[in-house]
Order: structure tokens, then sequence, then C-alpha cells
């Protein structure tokens, strides 16, 4: 499973070794909630966490970017020293580099030989904790296939560590990190293994091993090396972190592969919901690190929308002030910088952002309230300023505003897509949104499809993909909650938006915005909304080849393949759902809770019925 990263930026200090270093978490799950962003290769859920047993069980984590200097921090519990066997090495950890190598990677010699081999250990003979570091030197080729030949390793080590007693009911950190060429390993922040090695850890493709790591039972001496050796270990609160610039986590930008958005550079398919930063971009002004971090922590992290959306209009002349004028003419550099800062501070948390670039012309928001009018010498100086400042910056995408079939017209739209688009560079979506309720489009020349429907539901939804199948789908009214209402007819609750998210995905993958006008803006069940988002996002389940199968089922069905299934029904306990290929897990999820994966067992191509324990709206997942 690939990541397309959420990064948080901490500076901090770090007494034991000295240095100081900016921290980019690229994973941090709480496997005491039974779910996991990584591979689950065996073992089970238990209430405190994940219990690998006994044998090779162990979680998956496989990298879009190799992380040079960073660490890996986890909790477990459960280590007794007495009740390993005689002469046995109990696994924790492995990291490795995955290069031309099949999974499961097999201990000889694809591990055993990895030009990047690292594993963590405690060596029953010894009493003590021990590891096996092995790097290859950058400056020869190791681009085919990541094993040294004929142990012919360009460097490894692997001393013994320190010696100390367990506490079989006692919960341990450990964090094991690689910098500067150096290798530690900590027990509850205190070193107990380190190592310092002529080269960069460094792998191709690198790859994390958690509860085990790869190894083998030799009948002859009765000797275990590297598996888990007791049936009680729990690991919980697992964390990776990079010392890395974040823009090695590139993901690309915000592209179209046929009716799908995606990375560019991933290839990863999503779903586009932004949530609207309203009072904040109302005066672009007040915008500042502090707030903006606060907002992104509050609604991409913990409510899980994948970005935001805010409207420029006058602002993009004088911040602070949405009405344009005949004399507006002079792009306001502060706006620039504005809208600057929240582009890269959102691509960084792991989303992209999407701007309206005007309003509506009854407000005087456009640019056809400027002397030279649509597209005249003043907008595009405007889109001069745009593609220049904004144009190199990756993961945002623009649409031209709203209320369109009011003041623009389709040979317009067109002239402003083909000017952009003319500039060197340009790489960014386009769109318009088209009239109310309507599947017209006011230019069929944008880059993906976008509607005003006021509160569509699966249908709907369907129809508009079905319509334009050779290009994403966005239904670009805003849907909101706001009380008093002025517009009941349209507007949302915290049921429906819940609803809304899963029906735009089942739907095959429609684009929405999302806001709560009252109060803080914060949904009274975002954890519900975090759910969706787990589901989806942080599983990477959204693929690119994801299309509509509800034969299959009695609810919704999208399917990528044979390899993954997913249906959803509201209000039942019986959810029916057929699938073919491989054996498969299936799990099922109560969308109207906080997300935990009920393990219903792997299972044969068939047709089954999930009896759920009560009434609710439930999704299945095979895969």
């Amino acid at each position: 499973m690939k990541y397309n990263i959420i990064v948080f930026i901490i500076t901090f200090q770090t007494g034991l070794l000295g240095f100081s270093q900016s921290e980019n978490v690229i994973i941090k799950e709480d496997l005491s909630l039974g779910t996991t962003s990584g591979i689950m290769v065996g073992g089970t859920w238990v209430k405190e966490g994940y219990q690998p047993g006994k044998g090779q069980n162990h979680i998956l984590y496989e990298l879009d970017e190799p992380i040079k200097e960073g660490y890996v921090e986890f909790e477990f519990k459960g280590m007794s020293q007495e009740e390993i066997p005689e002469n046995g090495d109990h696994g924790f950890f492995a990291m490795y580099d995955g290069l031309g190598i099949s999974e499961p990677i097999k201990y000889k010699n694809a591990f055993k030989q990895n030009h990047f081999r690292w594993n963590v250990h405690w060596r029953q003979n010894k009493n003590s904790l021990k590891s096996v570091v092995s790097c290859a030197n950058a400056s020869k080729d190791h681009t085919s296939e990541a094993v040294f030949k004929n142990s012919q390793r360009d460097w490894s080590e692997e001393p013994t560590g320190e010696s100390f007693e367990w506490d079989k009911d006692q919960w341990y950190t450990m964090k094991i990190q690689w910098c500067n060429q150096s290798f530690t390993v900590f027990i509850d922040n205190e070193v107990k293994w380190q190592v310092t090695g002529p080269f960069d850890y460094a792998p191709n493709n690198q790859k994390i091993w958690l509860g085990s790591a790869p190894g083998y039972y030799h009948e002859g001496t009765g000797k275990y090396k590297y598996w888990s050796l007791l049936d009680s270990m729990v690991y919980k609160n697992f964390k990776l972190v990079s010392y890395d610039q974040p823009t090695k986590m590139d993901r690309g930008e915000v592209g179209a592969f046929k009716d799908k958005f995606v990375w560019t550079k991933t290839g990863q398919a999503f779903v586009p919901n932004f949530i609207m930063l309203d009072a904040l971009s109302k005066d672009l002004s007040k915008i500042t690190e502090d707030n903006l971090d606060d907002f992104i922590d509050e609604f991409i992290v913990d409510h899980g929308f994948t970005g935001i959306h805010f409207m420029v209009a006058g602002q993009w002349f004088h911040i602070g002030d949405k009405t344009v004028s005949k004399k507006d003419s002079i792009v306001d550099p502060e706006t620039i910088d504005k809208v600057r800062l929240i582009v890269q501070k959102v691509y960084a948390a792991g989303g992209s952002v999407h701007f309206w670039v005007w309003g509506d012309h009854q407000r005087s928001q456009t640019s056809r309230s400027t002397v030279g009018g649509i597209m005249g010498k003043q907008e595009r100086r405007l889109m001069d300023v745009i593609a220049k400042e904004l144009g190199p910056l990756k993961g945002w995408t623009m649409s031209y505003g709203f209320d369109l079939f009011e003041w623009v017209k389709s040979e317009q739209l067109n002239e402003w897509h083909e000017y952009m688009w003319s500039k060197r560079g340009w790489n960014h979506l386009m769109g318009a949104r088209s009239n109310t309720n309507e599947m017209m489009q006011i230019s069929e020349s944008m880059d993906y499809s976008s509607y005003e429907w006021h509160k569509p539901w699966y249908e709907e939804l369907v129809s508009m993909i079905k319509d334009r199948p050779g290009k994403p789908s966005f239904s670009e009214d805003r849907y909101r909650i706001r009380h008093p209402s002025k517009y009941p007819i349209k507007d949302y609750d915290e049921e429906e938006t819940r609803r809304g998210l899963w029906h735009h995905t089942m739907a095959g993958g429609v684009a929405a915005i999302w806001g709560n006008l009252d109060g803080d803006g914060v949904y009274e069940n975002k954890e519900e909304l975090k759910s969706f988002s787990i589901f989806w996002n942080e599983n990477k389940r959204f693929r690119s080849d994801m299309r509509r199968d509800n034969q299959l089922t009695n609810g919704y069905c999208l399917r990528s393949s044979d390899q993954l299934f997913v249906y959803y029904k509201e209000d039942t306990d019986i959810l029916n759902y057929t699938f073919d290929g491989e054996e498969k897990s299936v799990k099922a999820i109560d969308t109207q809770k906080p997300y935990k994966e009920l393990a219903i067992g792997a299972r044969e191509a068939g047709t089954y019925a999930f009896k759920a324990p009560y009434q609710s709206d439930w999704v299945l997942v095979v895969e």
C-alpha cells in the first residue's frame, strides 16, 4: 500500500544526540483502533492493539519515497525474556529495500543480503537487545535488485546491545533512528544499541515490518531467527517520521485520469472533498501561519477533508475587499502571498486547494466590472501573475466563479482556458460551474465537468459521471450547514453531510465543497466524517479503475477489477455481497461511528449476506 503523505513540520532539539531537525510525520496511527494504513499479514486485532502471535506475522508498510534520515517509534507490551525459546532471536522490527523483490520477502538471501537491511531483535542466549544493519555504497549501481551477491556487502555491523530486564505487563516505547550515518535503538528514550557506519540509509523502495522480521527456523538446531516468539506481544501507536525536507514527499499535481481525479506523480486516485475556508477567506489579510495551521489541523487532519476551498474575487487587487471596480488593474502582492501560503501549507498536509477566481457579478465580484471586461487587459494581467507566481506551486485547481450563466459566455470561458494552457509549464485543472440543476455545461473545453446541483444524491451523481465519462466530475455548489437557512431546500445537516460524502464516492467519485457556517464550523459528527476519510483516503481504497457494479449487492457497490470490492447500504442490518477472484478478507464498518473494522474473516469467492448486529449505515470491504 502506498501513502499520499500527510506531513506535520515540528522543530525540536534532541538532547541525547545533540542536533536539531525538523520532523515530518509520515505515518501516525493508533493500532488499538483495530485498523492500519499498512498491510496486515497475519496476526489479530485485540483490544489493546495489534498482536502478531508466534511466527512471521506482521504489518507491512510500503513508502512512496525513501526516507534518508528519520525514525520509527512504537509502543509494545508482553515482552518476557524467560518465555523466549533457548537460542531464540525474538524479532520486533525490520526495514529493507524491496527493489526487485517479491513479497513476502524471504530471509535467504533477499533479506539476509539486502542492501539496506535493518532488523531489531532480542537475543535469548545473550539476554540483550541486538540489531543487524547493512548499507550500500551510493556510488555503486544498486538499481536492479537490492541484494548483495556472494556475501559481498559494502558495509554491515551487528554489535550486541545492552542487557536489561523486561516487565511483561509494562508498555515500552522503542524508537529506531537513522541519521548522519548513525543507527540507534532507544527503549523509553534511553540508548540501548548504537552503531555508526560509512554510508547513509538510502533504499530505493523502502519497506517496514512491524511485529517480527524475515527469518527462519532451523530444524536441526531448533533455532528460531527473528520470528515473533511470544504470543502475548501487542503493538500500538506506530509512528514514522522523516527528517528529510517535505519536498521529497512529492505527490505531483492534481490531474485527471478518465473520470477520476489523481495525483500525477503517484497515480493515486482520490475524491476531492474541500472544506470552505469561509470566515478566514473573507479578508485574506487576516490569515496567519498559526490560524491556518489550526484550521488545517481541525478540518484536514481531524475531520478528514482532502483540501480547502475559497473565493478571491476583488481581493486580487485589494486584499480584504471582494468588490471589483473599473479602476482595478494592479495585483495586490499581499493577496498572492496569502494564496501561496494556503497552497503550500495544505499541500504539505497532504491536501489540495481549489479556489474560485471570481465570484458573482450581481455583487460586483468579477472581471466584467473592470474597464477591459472579461479577458480584457486587466484580467489578462492578473492571469499572467497567477501563472508566474502560483503556477509553479503544486496541488491546486481553479474555477472561474459562480452563477456563471448570468454573466459569462461559452466562448469567453474557452478563451480563458486556452490563454492559461498556452503558458509554459501550466499544469492546473480549470473548471466552470454550469447552470442550476442541469447536466449541460457552459463550456465543454474545461478540464473537469462542473455542476451546480442542489443536494444531489446517488442517482444524480451517477448521471454526472455517465454524462461525461471522459473527464472527472465536480458538484461545485457549496454544501452548507447554516442556521437560520435562506435556502433550506439545498442546505445540509450533519447526517446528510456524512451520507453525502459516501454517495459522492460510491457513485464513482464526484468532487464536492462542504462547510459548516454555524459557530466555529466544527461538525458535531466529525468522528463520523473522519471515519469516511480513514476508510477511503488513509487506506488508499479509492482506485483509478473503480467502477460501479450494483448487481453484486442489495446496496451500492464499487469494485477494482477482482481485487477490491466495497459495498454500502443505509438503514440496514443485512448487506448482501458477491465477489469473484481469489480468497479475500472481509471487514465491516459502521459509518455512523468512529472508525473501527469488524473482522468477518477470510472468504472464498461467492455470494454472502452480512448480518449486522444492529441497523445502521454499513460499509463492507472485501480485499
